[in-house]
């Protein structure tokens, strides 16, 4: 069982931006399943690593179009990109000090962060972009 769905209400209406977006899903999906498996942890940590790979391509690709297109929120959306990867880092730095943290604590902020950065900030993007035909 998906630890997160992706529901359509949730596209964007920039195909490559929604595909990327079923990725991330997945990947949060694979990193709970490893939790649920209860996977070593330095499996855990290999997913949450590949995880974050995948963010960053996505987040340049995003702020890549923004930059290109002009977008006017693109500083704001620059700033959350920066806040999530800078949260990110600051677990997995936490988890390889072998500081306490709860691995659901982390899929958690992963789950909420994405659903509300989708809902609130990157549905924003989609009717600029549409207009100008991508």
């Amino acid at each position: 069982m998906a630890y997160i769905d992706w529901e359509e209400t949730y596209s964007v209406g920039v195909e490559d931006m929604d595909d990327q977006h079923k990725k991330l899903f997945a990947l949060i999906n694979g990193y709970y399943e490893a939790l649920a498996q209860k996977k070593t942890k330095e499996a855990t940590a290999e997913l949450l690593q590949g995880l974050l790979g995948y963010v960053r391509y996505h987040f340049g690709d995003e702020e890549r179009l923004m930059r290109a297109n002009d977008y006017p929120g693109y500083q704001q959306q620059k700033a959350q990109h920066d806040h999530f990867t800078a949260t990110v880092h600051d677990y997995q730095k936490r988890i390889a000090q072998g500081t306490l943290l709860l691995p659901l604590e982390i899929t958690g902020f992963l789950k909420d962060w994405l659903v509300k950065h989708i809902q609130a900030g990157d549905k924003q993007y989609g009717p600029f972009f549409n207009a100008k035909g991508i």
